[in-house]
Parts: structure tokens; C-alpha cells; sequence
């Protein structure tokens, strides 16, 4: 029977599977964009724990549209719109070059993207909603998507393949949000495909 545990520092699963050894392979398509903290203020609407929650009041004193705004190639009013309709925000490939990230340090390699979901209105407030819940306090940064960064991601995993595996060797992924809804968006499989090219006959 498989054993799983998490870390909700890194935002990662790994799976402990019998005679194989684990190893991270912590991997988004996102680079810092700006090394100063933003300042976040959350709502307590479905709050997921003491001093966790899912929903953005403002960011850096602003209703969370009116940061984006100046980020996404998408305007207010389409916002609006997308809350009105209940759009997923991921629906809508122009968002996803900037999103928000923690970690203890902008300099850490597990600094890791969390998904901004929909936007949702609460006592005439325009909210932002994660797909991770975060805590009040703990640092966070604007992340912007890398050019290349799924390229990059899809070579690093077929360098891995390519030094590691052997044919008993046994392979679970858990793809981040961030990069599952852009595979999606785009229709590839390419890094699954590439990985599979890689690994031994």
C-alpha cells in the first residue's frame, strides 16, 4: 500500500512507493519578478484554518483587480465580467503570465506559485480566490511566467530521465496548478511525451 504525506511549505506531494527511493523534482515555469514583498490582506471567507484563507482583500493596499490590472492583459471590465459569469481564471490564457508566490526568501528554489482561481464578490468587494490556502503574514512575491519555461522544464526532466532511470524504476508526477492549467491551455503533453522518449527501452 502506498504511504503519502505533504509538505505545505513546498506545495508538494511526493509518494513513498516500496524498494524506490523518492526524489523532488520541484520544477514551475515561473521566474521572481519583483524581489519586494508583497503585502497581502485576506478575507476570512471560507477560511480553511486559524490564520489560513483562501481569498485576497488587497494586495499592496489595492483590491486585487486593480493590482492586476497593471499585469494581466486583461482589463478591469473584463474582470468584472469574468466575476459576474463565474469565469475560471484560468479559462483565460492572458492571466497567466503574472501570479502570486511564498517562501520564506524571493531566493529560495521551492518558492512556488499559488493559482488564482476566480474573483468573487463579497459585501460589494471584488475578492481574489487561491487554489491553495495561505496564512496572514508569511512572505510573498509577484511571479512572472518564463518565456521558455516549459522547454526548460521538459529538458531538465529529460536530463533526469536520461542519468536515472532504469527499467524497474517507478515514476509519480504531480504536476503544480500553475503549470497544469497552461499544458492544458496550449493541449501538449509534451513533458510526459518527452519523459516517456527518455527513459530506457
Amino acid at each position: 500500500m502506498d504511504v503519502y504525506d505533504f509538505t505545505y511549505d513546498h506545495a508538494a506531494i511526493v509518494t513513498f512507493l516500496p524498494y524506490a527511493p523518492s526524489e523532488y523534482l520541484l520544477q514551475h515555469p515561473y521566474s521572481l519578478a519583483d524581489g519586494e514583498p508583497l503585502e497581502l490582506q485576506f478575507n476570512p471567507k471560507d477560511q480553511y484554518g486559524e490564520g489560513r484563507y483562501f481569498y485576497i482583500e488587497r494586495i499592496n493596499g489595492v483590491e486585487p483587480m486593480d493590482f492586476l490590472v497593471d499585469y494581466w492583459d486583461v482589463s478591469r471590465e473584463e474582470m468584472l465580467v469574468m466575476m459576474e459569469k463565474g469565469t475560471p481564471i484560468p479559462a483565460e490564457m492572458k492571466t497567466f503570465d503574472y501570479t502570486i508566490a511564498s517562501a520564506l526568501s524571493p531566493f529560495e528554489r521551492t518558492i512556488w506559485p499559488n493559482v488564482p482561481i476566480w474573483f468573487d464578490e463579497v459585501d460589494g468587494k471584488a475578492l481574489l480566490r487561491l487554489v491553495r490556502a495561505e496564512a496572514q503574514g508569511s512572505p510573498y512575491y509577484l511571479m512572472r511566467r518564463k518565456p521558455d519555461g516549459l522547454r526548460e522544464n521538459v529538458q531538465d526532466l529529460a536530463a533526469h530521465f536520461d542519468r536515472n532511470m532504469a527499467q524497474e524504476s517507478i515514476v509519480t508526477c504531480f504536476l503544480c496548478e500553475s503549470r497544469k492549467y497552461l499544458l492544458e491551455a496550449i493541449d501538449s503533453n509534451i513533458e510526459a511525451d518527452t519523459a516517456l522518449a527518455a527513459m530506457p527501452e
